[in-house]
């Protein structure tokens, strides 16, 4: 069962029942959803979750009641293990399941919780549904409240004390957990603790700004650390100017992680310190100068203090009518533009890789840039086989291996009205998934899921290809999820029905 979805739903609810005309009650919020949550378990019935932020629509697509019935008492039985019960109903309760097992406990309380059982030990079951309820929406939603009180603090105190501001209301729902995440150095940290813990069903980050911007990272099913690292934020003086990064650590190196948290952090200070008249179109070329700097600097730093790391890097700055695109190595920057036509903006820095762009860049120019329709379906097969080439991954640029010095970034370009979706990858995803399997996905996926659709995909998707069992230059199968998993992601395009 997806916990963020139930969460985010609960939360919904809690905030909006909290809200009375003395102020916050956050009591009337709990009361709310513990409410909610017995009358759905007990008749599948979702009125009395709020519809705010599509909270009740969320509970009643995504989530089943046999599963959070299950879902519910695991993490009852599992916290009273770790914490003393807060008040004598649930210290009662716990004392009356000592006498099974775990499995036992959490079956006995599913029952109750979906009215199968009367009693347990005892103990009527409408009160079991309420304990278990009552200590899950306590924990998780003062734990939401304590995230958002954080962040009003945090904003309380970048104003002038003179202005006499307090008490803000300040929209948590465009708080930037990702640039939070990147800057405190816990967006790879949290995701190896869940792994090594094993406290989450994926070990993996997910980031929403404003349905917008939506960014996912995941370990993926082969690897047991996190090496990629992503960030996408606002120009704080502009929003309508942005950075994406996706910086890939590479798996072959020492403290690929560092590297790649290094390119994240130092990309997140210096976009955010540029003059935004550099986004202007007439300063296109000096912003090119600008990055290719600020790249060279990071490669010296992770030079300096990591000297066995590495990491690829790709980015997009969209500004005022262009977005800049830069890569080094294989992370990829694609669009789906005016046309629905997916188009790869980024060269990886691979000699196979490289000698098939180049061959098909002079095919192009002797034909006034167009390929005919034979010759677009000979250079997508072509491409396609490169993903089975056993040498895909021999990259001939990256941030922080002491051969590249001074790193050359590959820039693009392309006009902001002339494309509806931006996507960056690692190679987690694009070693995994075709161009065409891309292309599906994005037309079919509405935006603010098209990230983690993507990823998603990339770990379940097992590329197979049997005339290749026997050449020794390429492989025949592609493991689903073989290496971490990362998409940022900006979708223009607005929702609408199905999947969409």
């Amino acid at each position: 069962m997806d916990s963020k979805i139930l969460n985010d739903a609960l939360y919904s609810t809690y905030t909006k029942f909290s809200e009375t005309a003395h102020g916050k009650n956050t009591q009337r919020g709990l009361e709310q959803i513990i409410a909610a949550l017995i009358i759905y378990l007990k008749s599948n019935d979702t009125k009395h979750f709020s519809r705010a932020n599509m909270g009740r629509e969320n509970i009643e697509k995504y989530i089943k009641r046999e599963e959070l019935a299950e879902y519910l008492a695991e993490y009852f039985v599992k916290m009273s293990k770790i914490k003393q019960p807060e008040t004598s109903d649930e210290l009662t309760l716990s004392l009356q399941m000592l006498g099974m097992s775990p499995k036992e406990a959490v079956e006995q309380l599913k029952n109750c919780m979906l009215g199968k059982e009367t009693k347990l030990k005892n103990v009527d079951a409408s009160s079991i549904a309420r304990t278990v309820c009552s200590r899950y929406s306590k924990i998780e939603m003062n734990q939401r409240d304590e995230a958002e009180k954080a962040v009003v603090k945090k904003v309380e105190a970048s104003v002038d004390p003179k202005y006499g501001v307090k008490n803000l209301e300040v929209n948590t729902g465009l708080v930037n957990y990702c640039r939070e995440e990147v800057l405190n150095g816990r967006q790879i940290a949290i995701q190896n603790e869940l792994k090594e813990k094993n406290l989450a069903a994926r070990a993996r980050r997910e980031y929403n700004l404003n349905d917008e911007m939506t960014a996912v990272t995941d370990i993926g099913i082969r690897r047991d650390k996190q090496q990629d690292s992503v960030v996408m934020l606002y120009h704080p003086q502009n929003p309508k100017y942005k950075l994406l990064v996706v910086a890939d650590g590479m798996g072959g190196t020492v403290d690929g992680d560092k590297a790649s948290q290094e390119i994240t952090k130092q990309m997140t200070l210096w976009f955010e310190s540029l003059n935004p008249d550099m986004m202007l179109d007439q300063n296109a070329k000096i912003l090119q100068e600008e990055w290719k700097k600020k790249l060279n600097e990071i490669h010296s730093e992770v030079l300096r203090t990591t000297p066995d790391s590495g990491s690829t890097f790709v980015g997009a700055i969209v500004g005022e009518n262009t977005t800049t695109i830069a890569g080094i190595g294989d992370s990829r920057c694609y669009v789906l533009d005016k046309n629905n036509h997916l188009q790869q903006m980024t060269v990886d820095d691979n000699v196979d890789f490289v000698t098939f762009h180049t061959k098909w860049e002079q095919i192009a120019k002797t034909q006034k840039g167009r390929l005919d329709k034979e010759q677009y379906k000979l250079r997508s097969q072509e491409k396609e086989n490169l993903r089975f080439k056993r040498t895909n991954n021999q990259i001939t640029k990256c941030i922080g291996a002491r051969i590249f010095k001074p790193v050359e970034p590959r820039f693009a370009s392309i006009k902001n009205d002339s494309y509806q979706s931006l996507m960056l990858f690692s190679d987690g995803v694009t070693d995994c998934l075709s161009d065409d399997q891309l292309y599906a996905i994005t037309r079919r996926t509405s935006s603010k899921k098209l990230a983690g659709r993507i990823v998603d995909e990339a770990l379940r998707n097992y590329s197979v290809r049997n005339e290749f069992k026997d050449n020794p230059n390429y492989t025949s199968r592609i493991d689903a999820g073989k290496d971490n998993t990362s998409a940022v992601v900006f979708d223009k395009r607005k929702d609408e029905g199905g999947e969409r």
